[in-house]
């Protein structure tokens, strides 16, 4: 497979193991032990305590699932630009799954990856920052590849429900890689433009108006998205007004 002249190689830099608690768990612990290469991913086929946003549980069934992270030391960000790795994720997945099944994904906010209204993949970013710019990130990634969900009311799908056959794993997780890697050189140039532009041009819901309810009151509202604005807070417009929401002071109605 071709690569870049100045990439990551992430593809030459997989480490894979057999079972393990979280991949991210497993790579915050690679990092405190050592000094692992930047673009080193970390793969399992069996993953027994995923974890998702603000200590959410991600299940996956085992050998069915693509679950791994991504070790990078983004020093050149500072820390109010944190989000753009979150954007760059997120982006990668949706091209990932539009190239191997020709559908229309998009982002849910803030990066979770939906196919319709059912979610086929979550994002897991673990940064360590200091004052002034971001030291690592470890970015877990898990998408549903072969699962299947005999629940037809079910919140999630999976590639094999959508496309009704298997596909390899391996074949997802070298496509993701690629167009991740893209994406943080992108990242590293400073193109900030261009991936704003893409991860809007993605976002469930754009210009829609849609239902919420704002967490902190309880109370129901329909709002148009309008995009997220720099620091990754959900920007919605009610009545003429511009409203913005940090995660978990929102919930979408499906």
């Amino acid at each position: 497979m071709t690569l870049l002249s100045n990439n990551l190689n992430l593809e030459h830099k997989i480490l894979r193991i057999n079972s393990c608690e979280s991949t991210n768990t497993f790579a915050k612990e690679l990092l405190s032990k050592s000094e692992p290469t930047e673009g080193t991913v970390i793969i399992t086929d069996k993953q027994t305590k995923g974890r998702g946003q603000f200590g959410n549980i991600w299940l996956t069934e085992d050998y069915k699932n693509l679950t791994f992270s991504i070790i990078l030391r983004p020093t050149f960000l500072i820390p109010s630009q944190q989000f753009y790795l979150s954007k760059i994720t997120a982006i990668a997945g949706i091209l990932t799954l539009n190239q191997i099944t020709n559908q229309d994904f998009k982002i849910k906010w803030p990066n979770d990856i939906y196919f319709g209204d059912k979610k086929i993949g979550g994002i897991l970013i673990e940064n360590s920052i200091t004052t002034n710019k971001i030291i690592d990130s470890v970015i877990g990634i898990g998408i549903n590849v072969n699962q299947t969900f005999s629940n037809k009311n079910s919140t999630t799908t999976s590639l094999l429900t959508i496309l009704n056959k298997q596909l390899d794993i391996d074949s997802v997780l070298f496509e993701y890689l690629m167009n991740f890697e893209k994406l943080y050189i992108l990242l590293q140039k400073n193109n900030i433009k261009e991936i704003n532009a893409i991860y809007k041009s993605q976002l469930l819901g754009i210009n829609q108006k849609r239902k919420f309810i704002d967490t902190n009151s309880n109370i129901e509202l329909t709002a148009k998205v309008k995009g997220v604005n720099n620091i990754g807070q959900l920007h919605l417009q009610s009545n003429g007004n511009d409203l913005f929401y940090n995660l978990k002071e929102i919930q979408w109605i499906f």
